[in-house]
Parts: C-alpha cells; sequence; structure tokens
C-alpha cells in the first residue's frame, strides 16, 4: 500500500458561516499548508530525480511574497518511456473543467478550481511514480472545498518501510531542495534534471 491517509478533522468541516477566514490563526495556518504543499512536491520531485530524468518549468508568475513550486513538465525513465506530464495534466483537468461548467458552475470559480487541481493532479502522479520504487507515504486529507480535489499533506515518507522523513525533516529538506530547483529554473524557461543529479540527491540526505 502506497499510503495511509487520515481524513482531516472535523474542527476543519465548519462551515464558512462558522469560521473565521480572517482570523490571525488561520491565516497563518493557511500559509503554512501552502508551504507544505510546495516543499513536499520538491521532496518528491528530487525522489522520483534518483530514477529519471525530471525536466521543470518556471511558473508564470514568480512572487517575492509566497513560496511557489516549479511546474513538472516532463518525466524521463528511458528513451522509450518518456512521460510527458504537461499534456497529461492539462487534459484530464480540462475535460474537469468542461464537466463543471456545463453543469453549471461559474466559470471564473471553475478556472480557479482547474489550477488548484492540477497542482493536486501532478502531486498524486509523482506519489503514484514512486509507489512503484518501494516508497509508501502517511497522508492527511485538506479540508474539503466545494467539489476540488483535496490535497494529501504528508507526514511521513517510507523507503521500503523504513522511515526515510518526517514531516519537520519534509519542511527542512524540502525548504532548501525548491530553493536549489529554483536556482536553476528561475532565469530560463525550463531545466532538466539529469537522472540522479548529485545535488538534487544530496539534499535528501
Amino acid at each position: 500500500m502506497s499510503r495511509i491517509i487520515q481524513a482531516s478533522d472535523s474542527s476543519s468541516e465548519k462551515s464558512k458561516f462558522e469560521r473565521p477566514w480572517n482570523a490571525p490563526k488561520y491565516l497563518k495556518q493557511k500559509k503554512e499548508n501552502k508551504d507544505l504543499e510546495v516543499y513536499q512536491q520538491a521532496i518528491l520531485i528530487g525522489l522520483l530525480n534518483q530514477y529519471s530524468e525530471i525536466t521543470l518549468e518556471r511558473p508564470a508568475k514568480l512572487s517575492k511574497v509566497t513560496v511557489i513550486s516549479p511546474k513538472v513538465s516532463e518525466i524521463k525513465f528511458c528513451k522509450e518511456d518518456i512521460l510527458d506530464v504537461s499534456s497529461l495534466v492539462e487534459r484530464q483537468c480540462k475535460a474537469k473543467l468542461s464537466d463543471e461548467i456545463n453543469n453549471g458552475l461559474n466559470e471564473a470559480t471553475a478556472l480557479r478550481r482547474m489550477e488548484k487541481n492540477k497542482k493536486v493532479f501532478v502531486q498524486n502522479l509523482l506519489i503514484d511514480l514512486l509507489d512503484e520504487f518501494g516508497f509508501q507515504f502517511h497522508t492527511t486529507l485538506s479540508r474539503r472545498s466545494g467539489k476540488a480535489m483535496q490535497v494529501e499533506r504528508i507526514q511521513k515518507i517510507f523507503s521500503h518501510h523504513s522511515l526515510l522523513l518526517t514531516k519537520k525533516e519534509i519542511i527542512q529538506k524540502g525548504q532548501e531542495l525548491n530553493t536549489y530547483l529554483f536556482q536553476f529554473i528561475g532565469h530560463n524557461s525550463s531545466y532538466s534534471f539529469k537522472k540522479g543529479q548529485i545535488q538534487l540527491v544530496n539534499a535528501l540526505v
């Protein structure tokens, strides 16, 4: 089994009328959760790089305020096994977008939801691929928001049933690794990290 998923706390399922959305404590928690999602994706990229060449793209908008993830464009295991992640994500999420608009969802809302779904889809894809190489994940689900896909927040990562990273280590090493990734793509439209690239792997040790 690749991951053990815990549902979000019932307290986080309160309606928007019961929860102080603009409260400092809530806003701080929201930022921490978003940062964790960025750091855990960096970790997933680093782990998968041990088995594949990974091409990342610079996000359309860079921010000096919030932490952001690079876009996973392509994963190449060998010459005959190349996964076009960008096309796969667009195809899957646009199909869902079309269905939601046809079912009456406001287009602006549907587009915002699609962007969130893209991030979740990529993360789930990375986790599924790592499952093939003996990694397991203990995760918790984010609060449900409409019909958007729920984010899995990783609490622990195991390799062949041995503990590899705790949540604290995911945050610490993921932050370092995400900074490292942007050293290569910050001034380029894209960059391909060769399979087993030393700097990537060492950041996880």
